[in-house]
């Protein structure tokens, strides 16, 4: 990428070298601007690169928008190369179209993320809801803050559980195997019922999982998950997210189908 800006932005380079040294608030020694970003680019460190990225396509359209007689669309030009470059690497991040970087996901996450959002539509989800937002939020970027978005999915899923079962106070092995299977022995049987049981053991190891990125009082930030453990997570966690708002709905259906028998 150093060297394609290099080669086809040169003469914009002078309007485009005042953004990142503005921005990153970085030295980027030389002489010619263009050599000065090219030589940047070389040697920044990976997320600052990916900020950069960024930068220079919102530069890029500042300058095509100064110099109105000219047609090329210089951001576009630019994040189509950024965009096949970090295809072609298989990079764990990819851009929208004004050159904003984001994690990469397959479009089955990014459906279910929708899906997960309009199902926390509901008043009674207020506080699930903000949670999973922040999740999103810290996922999201250049530098995605993974672990506070492993620990705000998770407070997501225990805001929901603590609402389906109100007497439990945490999302957790002991308290799924306390609260939510006798729950779910009273609503299905059969082939459904040990399935169900199964995939609650799943659910506690995602609950286990979670725990491995809380930040305690006192103690040492966890390492950061990587991306792509990020990614996983949170698949995991939306899923049973959903599952348990369908089953928080169907309870309170019957709660007040039987409200209303005299």
């Amino acid at each position: 990428m150093a060297e394609f800006f290099y080669a086809e932005f040169d003469r914009q380079a002078d309007k485009v070298l005042p953004a990142p040294l503005s921005e990153l608030g970085l030295s980027i020694p030389g002489s010619y601007s263009y050599v000065r970003i090219r030589d940047f680019l070389r040697s920044c460190e990976r997320d600052v690169f990916l900020d950069a990225v960024t930068i220079i396509a919102e530069a890029l359209a500042r300058a095509e928008s100064a110099s109105p007689r000219f047609t090329t669309d210089y951001r576009a030009k630019w994040v189509a190369f950024v965009r096949r470059a970090f295809r072609e690497e298989n990079f764990a991040f990819e851009l929208d179209d004004k050159g904003g970087v984001h994690p990469l996901v397959d479009r089955a996450f990014a459906d279910l993320k929708r899906a997960a959002v309009a199902d926390l539509a509901l008043p009674r989800y207020r506080s699930a809801l903000a949670h999973y937002e922040g999740a999103l939020e810290a996922f999201d970027g250049p530098s995605p803050n993974t672990n506070r978005a492993v620990r705000e999915l998770h407070l997501a899923v225990e805001d929901v559980f603590k609402l389906l079962c109100p007497k439990a106070s945490r999302f957790d092995v002991a308290e799924i195997n306390r609260y939510l299977k006798p729950l779910l022995e009273g609503v299905v049987e059969g082939s459904e019922r040990a399935a169900l049981f199964l995939m609650l053991t799943g659910a506690g190891n995602y609950s286990s999982a979670s725990h491995q990125y809380r930040h305690a009082a006192g103690s040492v930030e966890p390492e950061p998950a990587s991306v792509e453990t990020a990614v996983l997570m949170m698949s995991v966690g939306t899923a049973i997210l959903r599952w348990l708002i369908a089953l928080d709905r169907a309870v309170q259906s019957e709660i007040g189908q039987a409200a209303a028998i005299p």
